[in-house]
């Protein structure tokens, strides 16, 4: 990639700079399909909209467990897990990845991851599941992170 033109800036890229790309964007698609892949199947398909008996334990007598149900709620968040997936998909599919590309859907599924994560950390939080709201809280920094990221690769700039 010694010399190659990058389109939206018209600079250079270095042979290092394409490897540190392909890299970065390979390991955001990666951890976000699978991340998402695996979370969604387990809610939808695996236990077809209905909450595992730890989940509905640990919201008894809460607000979730009184409306909209744990069972609706635990759906829910498998629904919008699987809209990111679906999104990453459609990032991957409409060539988002490769270099110089704007990336809306990749920034929309982070986006979509965001609001995931925010949702599981009102849900332990309501439950005084400190442990997991602590985890939850870095991988909703962590995603914010990815997000801004993804933004700086998809920005036009001149490369020096």
């Amino acid at each position: 990639m010694e010399g190659a033109q990058r389109p939206e800036s018209g600079g250079l890229w270095s042979a290092k700079d394409g490897v540190s790309y392909w890299l970065i964007i390979g390991s955001v698609y990666l951890a976000q399909l699978a991340l998402w892949y695996y979370s969604a199947k387990g809610k939808v398909l695996d236990d077809g909209f209905s909450a595992p008996e730890g989940i509905i334990a640990q919201f008894d007598g809460s607000f979730i467990a009184s409306f909209p149900g744990t069972d609706v709620a635990w759906g829910l968040l498998g629904i919008v897990e699987a809209l990111a997936f679906l999104c990453v998909v459609a990032s991957l599919v409409m060539g988002e990845f490769l270099p110089g590309r704007a990336k809306p859907v990749l920034q929309t599924a982070l986006g979509v991851g965001i609001v995931s994560f925010a949702l599981m950390i009102f849900g332990s939080s309501m439950t005084s599941s400190h442990e997991s709201v602590a985890s939850l809280y870095t991988y909703f920094g962590a995603t914010l992170v990815m997000l801004f990221y993804v933004r700086y690769l998809a920005s036009p700039r001149k490369v020096d």
